[in-house]
């Protein structure tokens, strides 16, 4: 698992949690492609910095999809922009 870290990881950065606030989303998108993606190399731990990342609605969504990457094999290099899409949905409604 250590592989898929590009280096180290600076605990003291996190980004945001994100829930849904269509005025938060932008800046907890940037934080999360500026901090965890040159990390987190691999898109199946991603999700799950996506889970942790995530509160409300927005949570309840990385939640399904790691349900159905778990019991389906789904690839996460699809999951990972799809949620993106999904999550600057739930922000606008």
């Amino acid at each position: 698992m250590a592989a898929a870290f590009a280096g180290p990881f600076p605990l003291a950065l996190e980004p945001m949690v994100f829930s849904g606030d269509v005025m938060q989303y932008r800046k907890w998108v940037k934080q999360f492609e500026n901090i965890i993606e040159p990390s987190v190399k691999d898109n199946h731990l991603r999700l799950f910095y996506l889970e942790k990342y995530t509160a409300g609605e927005a949570r309840e969504v990385i939640e399904g999809f790691l349900q159905v990457r778990i019991s389906k094999s789904v690839s996460t290099n699809r999951i990972v922009p799809i949620l993106r899409s999904v999550l600057l949905h739930l922000s606008n409604d």
